[in-house]
């Protein structure tokens, strides 16, 4: 059987807890408001779904010691709320799998979730997913790929947090709304959220074992890389449409089944009208709800967040509504939900896009069994590069366009390719999913990054770079470089990474007959990558 939601806490912008998310969810009550936590020279302060009593804890860009530590605040009281119902559960043996995007603070994203693990007396396994907006669905979705005998329970989700740079971020992209999120309508424009949603999910037999009852189970994951741009999505929604027809086929379901989507919509043109594009592609016209303008875009925790609500409201016969949202602009879906109703969700599926035109797609229903392919799978070639090997060895790629860690990772996947044999094709590209552990971001891009902020300022710095800043850079601009369009997740397990990410490829090459290979890369600027092709059969 597919494993159960037992469990779910959040932090969001109407404060913690449940409850207070239910009720604004009910009364249809946006928790956007100014920006107050900082102040940026040169940019305006525009709505934001901030979590309440955290203003003015932020000092400024280089300020990470305080968003770590709201981070951690986030995610511990997620967590507790999390384990309520369990009390008689054993901590020590207990996972953790997190989403988030936080920028660095002097160590690796990993650092901060076993901070939290510590927090919260788990004693299980850590394991970062950082696929920039995506992230929280995409742990969710390894949660759901990882857990059995040996992993038999995790708390999985997101966590992410609003800081200088993020915000001034997406403000030179010129992605923020002015007057407040309004999905599929007008104004256009997205607005930032922060916060934090994590699940308890457990293998049936766990969970029976300590007489739990599911809220609802997790059916089936997909993923796509849709190989078009750094920061914006291909208009035909292609990559939004490959991920739904893999999670579909993942949980052994037909689009018929699927009775509500939770849509990323974050407002902007871009992303909605592709991503109306891909769903209905994929799905055919379904009542479609976004909650940016409930929430603001929660980055990391986004997708864990949105979840809790499509469930929150389900056990009620309710359907979320999309806040913001008066009058359709072209490409909006047949149906917005504006407003709260009643309707079935029994099956749902929520589905989140990213930087790097990566997509995850979940998803979610009662407990049900589903018959999992068992293929077997074969080591193919393996290989290790300094950057002066890959410097020297990558082809056919726009140096421009992407830092060290790009270069890097585009190499490796070169030479594992030659050294197989395999030919990057059209058909082996969208057939091929890639695996990257990575735990820091570039230096290269960091100080790219930064070098733009002194000579410019917050409101002039160098938005490439500000792209480049998160860790599913190398992977997203790897994808576009060579044309990769299968499912993409970036991880970091601290010392396990390598061995976590080979374990995922054999079981994507397991489950999932759309794929014939797939290549994992441990990958860091200072010592080269190390990387490994697996073949089905």
């Amino acid at each position: 059987m597919s494993p159960w939601l037992t469990g779910l806490g959040v932090v969001h912008a109407h404060g913690f807890g449940r409850e207070a998310l239910l009720s604004a969810l009910l009364e249809e009550r946006s928790g956007l408001s100014a920006l107050e936590r900082f102040t940026l020279e040169g940019l305006p302060a525009r709505p934001v779904g901030l979590v309440p009593g955290f203003n003015g804890r932020i000092e400024g860009p280089e300020d990470h010691e305080h968003a770590w530590s709201m981070a951690r605040t986030f995610a511990r009281a997620a967590g507790e709320e999390a384990l309520a119902g369990a009390p008689e559960l054993d901590r020590s043996g207990l996972g953790l799998i997190l989403g988030t995007n936080l920028e660095e603070a002097g160590a690796g994203v990993h650092e901060l979730a076993r901070s939290i693990a510590r927090e919260l007396g788990l004693g299980g396994p850590v394991i970062v997913v950082s696929v920039a907006c995506a992230s929280g669905t995409a742990a969710l979705g390894l949660a759901l790929e990882l857990l059995g005998e040996e992993l038999p329970a995790v708390l999985a989700g997101g966590v992410d947090v609003i800081t200088p740079t993020v915000y001034a971020g997406f403000q030179v992209l010129g992605a923020m709304s002015e007057g407040g999120c309004a999905p599929f309508s007008e104004p256009e424009g997205m607005s930032l959220g922060d916060g934090a949603g994590l699940f308890l999910v457990e293998t049936p037999e766990h969970g029976r074992a300590r007489g739990a009852e599911p809220l609802a189970a997790l059916l089936g994951v997909g993923r796509a890389a849709d190989a078009h741009h750094a920061t914006q999505p291909a208009p035909d929604g292609r990559g939004v449409t490959q991920a739904v027809r893999s999670a579909l086929q993942h949980a052994g379901l037909d689009a018929a089944q699927v009775q509500h989507v939770n849509a990323h919509g974050t407002g902007t043109l871009a992303n909605d009208d592709a991503e109306v594009r891909g769903l209905t592609r994929a799905l055919g016209p379904k009542p479609t709800s976004s909650l940016k303008g409930l929430l603001g875009h929660a980055q990391g925790a986004a997708g864990a967040l949105e979840l809790a609500c499509s469930l929150l409201l389900r056990e009620r016969g309710l359907l979320p509504p999309t806040l913001g949202f008066s009058r359709a602009r072209p490409g909006a879906p047949a149906d917005p939900v504006p407003r709260l109703r009643a309707g079935p969700a029994q099956v749902l599926l929520t589905c989140n896009s990213a930087f790097g035109g990566v997509h995850v797609a979940l998803l979610v229903g009662p407990p049900t069994e589903i018959a999992r392919g068992r293929r077997p799978s074969r080591l193919a070639a393996r290989c290790a590069l300094s950057v002066e090997d890959a410097e020297r060895l990558v082809r056919g790629v726009d140096r421009r366009r992407m830092d060290l860690s790009g270069v890097l990772l585009c190499a490796t996947v070169q030479e594992l390719c030659r050294l197989s044999g395999l030919r990057l094709s059209r058909r082996a590209c969208q057939r091929l999913g890639l695996i990257v552990a990575q735990d820091r971001v570039s230096p290269e891009s960091l100080g790219e990054l930064q070098a733009s902020i002194e000579e410019s300022g917050m409101s002039g710095m160098s938005a490439a770079a500000f792209a480049r800043s998160l860790l599913v850079a190398p992977a997203g601009a790897c994808s576009r470089e060579l044309g990769l369009q299968g499912p993409v997740e970036v991880i970091t397990a601290g010392p396990d990474s390598l061995a976590q990410g080979e374990r995922l490829a054999r079981i994507w090459l397991a489950q999932r007959p759309e794929l014939d290979t797939v290549i994992t890369v441990l990958l860091d600027e200072g010592e080269g990558s190390r990387g490994r092709l697996f073949e089905a059969g």
